[in-house]
């Protein structure tokens, strides 16, 4: 089976959340299984994202570019349309979550509401890579999803891009989305066919090559 990673696409054209307003007010915990501390409870709060570079034409992405303050391991939660919503419901994605939250942008100081509809997206489906072949001493946790490494430095991110993503499908609980934006290609096919917008995608196998190495599916 093959398999993909998605993105926001990084077109100019498109919006992108720059910060939510009012994280602070959120309930934040550690990790029991592997310490990662200071993670988010989205349940705990409903989210209120300002947003930048909205276009006179309004066009918004499916997925929205993400570009505020890390928190939450960054690539674990995404900020999805009502039709991405739909669309994962329609085709029983397995994998995903969705609560609440509220686009904002601002002019002049002054913010107004965004009427268009957005969700949050948690990912809850896990793999692992097959991090032997990989040649790395690495895992990802099975519970917050974080990087778990016993090296002095992250060995995934290589600047020379030397390690190709393997992924250990013993280790893969069958989720059509999975790990930090972890796809199948059957969930990639039916995405490109619906007409949704605004996603990149990279086969699986080239998701930690230098940039400039990366070839991506855009819709």
């Amino acid at each position: 089976m093959k398999y993909y990673n998605f993105s926001p696409s990084c077109t100019s054209k498109y919006v992108s959340a720059i910060e939510p307003l009012n994280a602070d007010e959120a309930e934040y915990s550690r990790c029991d299984v592997c310490g990662a501390d200071k993670l988010i409870d989205w349940n705990s709060i409903k989210p209120v994202f300002e947003c930048e570079t909205i276009t006179s034409r309004r066009t918004l992405p499916d997925i929205m570019l993400y570009g505020g303050r890390i928190i939450h391991s960054f690539n674990f939660w995404y900020i999805v349309s009502a039709a991405f919503k739909a669309f994962c419901y329609n085709n029983s994605v397995k994998g995903v979550m969705f609560s609440d939250a509220d686009l904002v942008t601002r002019n002049r100081g002054k913010l107004s509401s965004i009427p268009e509809r957005y969700y949050l997206m948690q990912i809850t489906g896990r793999a692992q890579l097959d991090y032997a072949k990989m040649g790395v001493e690495c895992s990802i946790c099975q519970k917050c999803c974080h990087y778990v490494y016993s090296s002095e430095y992250f060995p995934l991110y290589d600047p020379k891009g030397i390690f190709p993503a393997l992924l250990d499908e013993s280790a893969w609980d069958g989720t059509d989305v999975f790990n930090h934006g972890d796809c199948t290609e059957d969930f990639m096919e039916k995405v490109r066919a619906s007409g949704l917008k605004g996603i990149d995608f990279l086969p699986y196998e080239s998701k930690f090559d230098i940039a400039s190495n990366k070839r991506y599916i855009r819709v």
